[in-house]
Order: C-alpha cells, then sequence, then structure tokens
C-alpha cells in the first residue's frame, strides 16, 4: 500500500474510534428526559335544542305540530316552541360561576356574486342574562321558549311592503349562550358554548337548521419532565462504529505493508553522493559545454572531489533533465574541465 495513503487511513481509523468511544461513553453517562403531557382534570359541556313546530288550524296537517328536520308551510305555522339542555360534568366537583342568555338577530340579504351579502338586521333579546351557580361536579340547565313564528314572520313583510325591497333570503337566527368559569383544584376553567337554530322567513316553505345538537370536551393539561434513562441506541450506533474503526486500525497495521521504493543502481548511487558530499555541491540548471581535448572524464567523485580542494573550486552538478538522462559533476578551471557522468 501507498505509504501516504496507509499513513491517512490509519491516522483516520484512530480519530474515529477515539471519538466514537467518547460519544459512546459520554452516552452512557447522559440520561435523556422528556416534558410529557398529562390532564389534570377533564370535563365535558352538552347543549341541545329541540323544537317542535306547531301549526294553526288547516285541512293539512291533523297532528298539529311536526317534530325536527321535517319541511314546513309557511302559511299554517303558528309558533315555534324550542326546549334548550346544557350540561356540564367534570371528573371532581367545581365552584361553578356563569351564565346563560337568548338572543335572535333576523337578517335580510341579497346573493351578490355567489356570496350572500347582508342588507339589514334587527336584534332581539329573547331571555335576558341569567346567572347560573353551583359547587358540583355536575350542572344542568333547562330552558323553554316559544318563538311566535308569525309575529317575526310579519315584520318581515312588513318591511318589504314597506321599503320595496325584496331580499333573496330572510332568516331568523336564534342562539342560546352558555358562559361560564369554574375552580378547580387543578386550575380555573373559562369556556363558552353557542347553540343555533335558523328559522327562514317570508318563504312558502322551509327548513330550520343551525347547529341545534353537539358536545364541547374540555381538559386542564399540566406539563411534567420524565426521565427516558440512557438512549440505548446511540450507544449501540456509536460502539458499532467504534468496533468497525477498530478492525480497520488493526488490519490496516498488521495486514498490509508500506510500498518500498525500488531504486535503481544508478538512483542508489546518486543518493550516496548527495548524502556524502551534497554540502559541497553548487546546483545548475542544464549543461557545461566544453571543447573534448580540455575534458578530463573523472570515474568518481571522491577523485573529483579531491581535484576540487587541490584547486579550490567547487563541485558543480547538473542534474538530468528532459535533454539529457544523465547527473553530471564539474570542477573547471581556466585551462580544463573536470567531469564525473553518473549514468
Amino acid at each position: 500500500m501507498n505509504p501516504t495513503i496507509r499513513w491517512g487511513v490509519i491516522y483516520s481509523a484512530a480519530l474515529l474510534l477515539i471519538g466514537s468511544l467518547f460519544l459512546s461513553l459520554n452516552t452512557l453517562k447522559t440520561t435523556s428526559v422528556k416534558e410529557e403531557k398529562t390532564t389534570a382534570f377533564s370535563y365535558k359541556q352538552q347543549g341541545k335544542v329541540n323544537y317542535r313546530v306547531y301549526f294553526l288550524p288547516n285541512p293539512l296537517y291533523t297532528s298539529g305540530a311536526l317534530g325536527p328536520s321535517e319541511p314546513y308551510l309557511e302559511k299554517y305555522t303558528d309558533y315555534i316552541n324550542t326546549f334548550f339542555t346544557y350540561t356540564f360534568s367534570g371528573e371532581r366537583p367545581v365552584k361553578y360561576n356563569g351564565d346563560y342568555s337568548v338572543t335572535a338577530s333576523m337578517e335580510a340579504a341579497i346573493e351578490k356574486e355567489k356570496e350572500m351579502v347582508k342588507v339589514w338586521e334587527k336584534k332581539y333579546t329573547l331571555v335576558p342574562s341569567t346567572p347560573i351557580q353551583a359547587n358540583n361536579s355536575s350542572i344542568s340547565v333547562e330552558k323553554e321558549l316559544a318563538v311566535p313564528f308569525q309575529e317575526y314572520n310579519l315584520f318581515a313583510k312588513q318591511i318589504e311592503e314597506d321599503t320595496d325591497f325584496r331580499p333573496d333570503q330572510v332568516t331568523l337566527t336564534i342562539r342560546w349562550n352558555v358562559n361560564f368559569q369554574a375552580d378547580t383544584d387543578s386550575g380555573p376553567i373559562k369556556e363558552n358554548l353557542v347553540r343555533s337554530m335558523v328559522i327562514p322567513l317570508a318563504s312558502k316553505a322551509y327548513r330550520i337548521s343551525g347547529e341545534v345538537d353537539g358536545e364541547k370536551p374540555g381538559a386542564i393539561e399540566t406539563t411534567r419532565t420524565v426521565a427516558t434513562g440512557v438512549n440505548y441506541g446511540k450507544v449501540y450506533l456509536w460502539g458499532g462504529v467504534a468496533t468497525v474503526s477498530a478492525l480497520l486500525l488493526i488490519f490496516v497495521c498488521l495486514v498490509t505493508k508500506p510500498m518500498l521504493q525500488v531504486l535503481s543502481p544508478r538512483e542508489k548511487m546518486l543518493n550516496e553522493v548527495l548524502k556524502m558530499h551534497g554540502d559541497r555541491f553548487v546546483r545548475i540548471n542544464g549543461a557545461i559545454t566544453a571543447e573534448p581535448h580540455n575534458t578530463l572524464s573523472i570515474q568518481s567523485i571522491e577523485d573529483l572531489v579531491r581535484i576540487a580542494d587541490e584547486l579550490g573550486k567547487p563541485v558543480i552538478y547538473c542534474p538530468r533533465d528532459e535533454a539529457k538522462e544523465t547527473d553530471e559533476f564539474y570542477v573547471l578551471d581556466q585551462q580544463n574541465v573536470y567531469v564525473c557522468i553518473i549514468q
């Protein structure tokens, strides 16, 4: 294996081994925690509006009244009797303070760009705010209310006649509103509940709609910090990384061997020369040109170095390059050129 690559793998595996061992031990010493929500007090509200539509004497209906979810005829309708029930139930007794009221609004609207746009509105208070107080785990309210359908219907028609304006829709919306606050051993509660009934007016036939029934749960929640223990998933992960790093390190150190560079005889000789006399050489690039009859060939570098010492001259080193495949060493004086060539 190439020495550079081999040592790079060794260093990387060693660092990875040390880091993964540190992280694994650190994870073992660290206890994880998480926040957990718990329900301290749960409760629910339920509101329902039941109703029956009562008719004027007529040749069509023999029963005199119809229950919810039926189509009704405007001309035969006398009044609508409603019965509202509300219940609150909790896990434990509470100090309950609240109120309920019943309001109504008559609205006339026209259709514009596929949306109903309100033109006029008249509001009514049918039952003023009435207090509710209790100290129990269950509270209930019941309220019966008669809606004089013909009175509201005649009022809507009168507005049409007086203004000569016929809206696309006239409705009477009745709302039962419950607001309360309660003190519990787990904290305060503040809630409201609304049930509604929508009655079309100035329409030959109609059907009642709205949110007349439903349950609304609630809860007081608390947050606590829970210890989850050691994260063994991370411990196993870093332990696995450490194991792989250790095996890789052992394999590279014991099984692989660094690739030794094989030197030629010329390279070995040049390395020995440079090692022994490198500080005596003056290195230049290129070659020295001399007349053949003035050039003396020296067999060894040691002899050339001795001549340089006797003449007091430096040894000039011309390394091999693209133009020549030899390493040449020269000593120059005024008359001769002494050269030693390593091929």
